[in-house]
């Protein structure tokens, strides 16, 4: 299967005082961002569907992050997968499991050896499944960007139109949320992400302290 739903379309990056890590790859399912850099490759997957009464008592999410500092060998990542809500040090350990992470042209696929159940629900996929499965889910790519990190935000922080005077967008970013960062500078990250109070992809700057590493060092 292959996915195909709405594209939330990344804006462009600014182009002052960037120095790039990686590749940022988009796909038609936003809720799945992967950064190839050099030879490693990180990566997060974040699906909630809401509740819905009589169908869905509780909301349904499916959420990990994954990475491979091993190189890629014939069109694959050996890595593993992983759940944090903060530093890969605080990680829910019991969900930790070795990955295989499949690039075939356009399409990327995930295989993971234990797959936690919350994503066994609406909001994930069997991602048990390799490449040669039939009933295997496809990401196809839509876009790709260079940027520099994927960051977690541990705190509750606004989104800054510009670092000048600290002007706020209106939009509130909160621990959990995970955003591209695409450039730092004096103390502030210029970052995007999918806002769910606009439902459209936000950009602008947060200050650095707000933001945390989830991948291993």
């Amino acid at each position: 299967m292959i996915i195909n739903r709405l594209t939330f379309a990344l804006v462009g990056l600014w182009a002052t005082g960037l120095s790039f890590a990686g590749t940022l790859f988009e796909f038609e399912y936003p809720a799945l961002l992967i950064l190839e850099s050099k030879d490693e490759l990180y990566g997060y997957y974040g699906s909630t569907l809401p509740r819905v009464q009589g169908v869905r008592p509780h909301p349904a999410q499916c959420r990990f992050f994954f990475y491979s500092k091993n190189g890629r060998a014939k069109e694959q990542y050996s890595g593993n997968v992983f759940s944090t809500n903060g530093s890969f040090g605080v990680r829910r350990k019991p969900i930790d499991s070795p990955a295989l992470i499949f690039r075939r042209n356009s399409n990327w696929i995930i295989q993971m050896r234990h797959q936690d159940a919350s994503c066994d629900t609406g909001a994930g996929w069997n991602f048990r499944l390799g490449p040669d499965d039939p009933d295997v889910t496809k990401f196809e790519v839509v876009r790709s960007s260079d940027a520099l990190f994927l960051r977690l935000i541990a705190k509750k922080a606004n989104l800054l139109i510009r670092k000048a005077g600290y002007a706020s967008s209106g939009i509130s970013l909160v621990p959990g949320d995970v955003v591209v960062v695409d450039a730092e500078e004096s103390g502030f990250s210029k970052v995007r992400f999918l806002s769910s109070q606009k439902n459209e992809v936000a950009t602008g700057w947060i200050e650095s302290r707000f933001l945390v590493n989830p991948f291993p060092k």
